[in-house]
Order: structure tokens, then sequence, then C-alpha cells
């Protein structure tokens, strides 16, 4: 992902690429520009949660399942961004055309980790709590695969 779009290519052919909203994380990178500077700058960048493939209709075809979010932005050095309205977009070709739709309903909370494993999807939330932490969860939840 780049530029919070998603972009899928076949070598370096570009196949498709998303409108903007792709992404949203809570991690958040802050490193220094030039570390061997007497006096140095930092920068954040958001850590994107990887897209995962899965056949989620059971039709032998694998889809790809990301994460889309809105207002997502980061802050100050070491302050998580804001995250809204997170859902799990899919894509999915079909007809010789990519086509976006859904995953269940918009989430709560951002979503840290998504993966497939044992015919689930699984993915993390989490709810960062207040600026000091306190009241933080995370929260694993399990999708079966059709089959």
């Amino acid at each position: 992902m780049y530029k919070r779009q998603l972009h899928i290519y076949a070598g370096k052919k570009q196949l498709y690429k998303s409108p903007p909203g792709f992404g949203g994380s809570l991690s958040v990178a802050t490193y220094q520009v030039d570390p061997g500077a007497k006096e140095f700058l930092t920068n954040s960048a958001m850590v994107e949660i990887s897209p995962a493939a899965a056949d989620l209709d059971g039709d032998g075809r694998l889809e790809l399942v990301a994460v889309t979010s809105d207002g997502s932005f980061v802050g100050a050095p070491g302050i998580a961004p804001i995250i809204k309205n997170t859902r799990l977009a899919v894509i999915k070709y079909r007809d010789g055309m990519f086509v976006r739709g859904t995953f269940g309903e918009m989430l709560g909370n951002p979503v840290q980790g998504l993966s497939v494993a044992h015919n689930r999807l699984l993915f993390i939330t989490t709810n960062s709590g207040s600026f000091f932490g306190k009241g933080a969860k995370s929260h694993l939840l399990a999708y079966p695969l059709a089959r």
C-alpha cells in the first residue's frame, strides 16, 4: 500500500489501483532522518497491516482481504493516529476485472493484525484506551471460511 491506496501488480505491470482509503493502523514507526547529525530530525510513518489472500466464498479462487479506514493520520511522534470507520475490504478478480466489496460489518476498533490459518480468517482489533494507555484492550476475532 502506498499513500493509502492498494496497488496490485503482475511483475512490473500494474493491474489495479484502488481509490484512497486503504490502510489505517495504530502502529507508528518514529525514526531519525539523519542519525549522524548533531541536531537530529525525526519522522513518523504508519506501519500498515499486510493484506491476506483467502478463498472466502468457497469458489476455489482467492480473494484479497485488506484493512480500510477513514480519518487516519499520524500525529506527533509517539502518539497513535486517529482511525475511524475500520472495515475489511475484499478485492476479487471476476470476469476480467477487479471488484471491491466488504467482509463483515464496520469494526469498532482498528485492525492491528490480519491472517488466514486453519480455514479461518483471523484478525486482531485494538482499543488503544486513554492517552496514558489505561483501558487498552485487544481482541482476536475469527471467521470460518467457506468450503
